[in-house]
């Protein structure tokens, strides 16, 4: 419970359902640095929406539900943080959020597992396909963007 209640409630109850631009720079800056200390924790949230941050009684922001995170993988050589596959195949997410990269590759382990079926192997189909790759912490990015954008214009990007 938070007193404040969201920033979804703050931007519902807000005129027009748009937040003021000063408003947004004072947000965003809460924001990516919530976003920034999670991924700095070890943690992809990968359900970043404006329902996940709750409003303190000093007007700051929290970010909340865990439900959906996953680790991160130690930095690559190129310095990507990667989830690791097993959370990369079931979405998660909320769908105005959700990223590509997340759909992706759960479409692909649905794709591996009928073709399994008929004993038939993807990497066969598709040479180049990695079945290592996975998304990364960015993911987090995606939803951030559509959250902002939703709030400057009152409606979903997509």
């Amino acid at each position: 419970y938070a007193d404040g209640g969201s920033l979804w409630d703050l931007v519902e109850s807000s005129l027009r359902g748009r937040v003021s631009e000063a408003d947004l720079r004072w947000w965003t800056q809460q924001i990516v640095s919530a976003i920034q200390w999670c991924h700095s924790q070890g943690f992809a949230h990968r359900d970043i929406k404006s329902h996940n941050f709750i409003l303190t009684p000093t007007s700051h922001l929290l970010l909340i539900d865990f439900g959906s995170a996953a680790p991160l993988l130690p930095p690559t050589s190129t310095g990507v943080q990667l989830v690791p596959k097993e959370y990369c195949t079931v979405p998660c997410g909320t769908c105005d959020y959700i990223s590509p990269e997340i759909l992706e590759c759960h479409e692909a382990a649905l794709i591996i597992m009928e073709l399994e079926e008929q004993d038939l192997y993807f990497s066969e189909i598709v040479p180049d396909y990695d079945e290592k790759r996975c998304y990364c912490h960015e993911t987090d990015c995606w939803g951030f963007s559509a959250m902002m954008y939703e709030m400057a214009y009152d409606v979903a990007p997509f």
